[in-house]
């Protein structure tokens, strides 16, 4: 028979039976152009395929091949070659059987773990009643009064404020909520209910490759700063990925202040750091960053990772015109920033938004403050696979660059 029905036969493809062949593992006949193949071609198959299950690679089969060649010498010597291979590759299995053993018995141990860690009944934190100086209405900037309030480990877990102009905070789980719901709101990347899936699954690899990058050099960036007397206001939190890094390095930093438009974002964050940094000062926030309760020059240094990107897409307004008043005279600005030089994806977006994803605008409005950009980083561009709520399509390209801004 011909070559393609010994494959199809067999079960493998041409390019496999050629391969074989071409490493002397299966002598065919060969008639002109074609090879042909009988009973003693599939007597080597079958004995190739064999040797294979027994996890031999090619090149050890062609030297236990070669020896069984050699018919014609009858000797002691070619009969315990063959042995001595097969010991070997005996010995070599068992101690990857061991490996494997001990890979599945640290795969038992971290699942182990995590069970034990999910039982464990974390400490409960709420608002420490010292951060209050830094809360007040969004509306009116007065100091609020916490009224049927719910205490845990001293501090303030459930609770609400009703200020005297009408607007109303309440803390739920410890976290303090603004946000009001609103519709008609473009989310970016959100396909799936919970976080972690919208994150893994739905964010292009591209974007997760350089979050985990840059997340690292944000770090760097904090650290080389004295933050023991500093306040940190993070725009968009989400999960917590940049704060646990962060925390990992120092928890030497006198406030965090969290802030994310998605509770049940905030919750896994809030749920991750208190199990890990029990002691850290932190502010955890629901709420749109046109309606933030923290009274003006209190921050430090704002972190905006993501926050001017996804802000763009839900909402027509710049950040910077809410975010700007709560820092302090002298202050930083650390951004991550996502913006579009390709003019199709910018027709993509009504006039207003445009603006948003433009990386000079975003800068002239930063310095239109009296910032400074002090450093240059570099750019880097982000291949977009995929179509995301109808705005991503194939060939998409996304620049993105790590900008700081100081001001004296």
């Amino acid at each position: 028979m011909r070559i393609g029905m010994f494959a199809k036969l067999n079960n493998q493809s041409i390019d496999t039976i050629r391969y074989y062949i071409g490493l002397n593992l299966i002598h065919p006949f060969r008639k002109g152009r074609y090879y042909y193949f009988g009973k003693e071609q599939q007597k080597e198959l079958d004995e190739l395929l064999y040797l294979k299950k027994m996890r031999f690679t090619l090149q050890e089969i062609k030297k236990i091949t070669l020896i069984k060649q050699l018919n014609k010498i009858k000797t002691v010597t070619k009969s315990n070659y063959i042995k001595d291979i097969l010991l070997q590759k005996r010995e070599s299995i068992e101690l990857e059987i061991n490996d494997l053993n001990r890979i599945i018995q640290a795969l038992d141990d971290e699942i182990k773990t995590i069970d034990e860690k999910q039982n464990i009944n974390l400490k409960q934190k709420g608002v420490a009643f010292k951060n209050l100086e830094y809360i007040c209405c969004p509306k009116c900037g007065k100091p609020i009064e916490i009224s049927k309030g719910v205490l845990k480990n001293n501090s303030i877990y459930e609770g609400l404020s009703v200020c005297d102009c009408g607007y109303s905070i309440s803390i739920r789980e410890g976290i303090i909520i603004t946000k009001h719901d609103d519709d008609n709101i473009i989310e970016p990347f959100i396909k799936y209910n919970n976080p972690i899936d919208t994150t893994i699954n739905d964010l292009p690899q591209s974007y997760i490759d350089f979050m985990m990058s840059s997340t690292k050099e944000i770090v760097q960036i904090l650290i080389e700063k004295n933050l023991s007397d500093k306040i940190l206001c993070f725009m968009k939190s989400g999960l917590g990925l940049l704060e646990i890094n962060l925390l990992e390095r120092t928890q030497n930093i006198k406030l965090m202040m969290l802030i994310d438009d998605d509770f049940n974002k905030l919750k896994i964050a809030k749920t991750s750091i208190e199990s890990k940094f029990p002691n850290a000062n932190i502010i955890y926030v629901c709420s749109e960053l046109f309606d933030l309760p923290f009274k003006k020059k209190s921050v430090d240094i704002g972190i905006d990772f993501y926050a001017s990107f996804v802000n763009g897409f839900r909402w027509e307004y710049n950040i910077y015109e809410y975010i700007i008043p709560i820092l302090k005279d002298r202050s930083s600005i650390i951004g991550l920033y996502l913006y579009f030089k390709s003019f199709n994806m910018l027709t993509r977006l009504d006039c207003a938004r445009r603006k948003l994803f433009d990386s000079i605008t975003i800068s002239d409005i930063i310095e239109g403050n009296n910032y400074k950009q002090n450093k240059i980083y570099d750019e880097t561009i982000l291949l977009e696979g995929e179509n995301i709520n109808g705005f991503f399509i194939e060939g998409d390209k996304v620049n993105s660059r790590i900008m700081v801004f100081e001001r004296d």
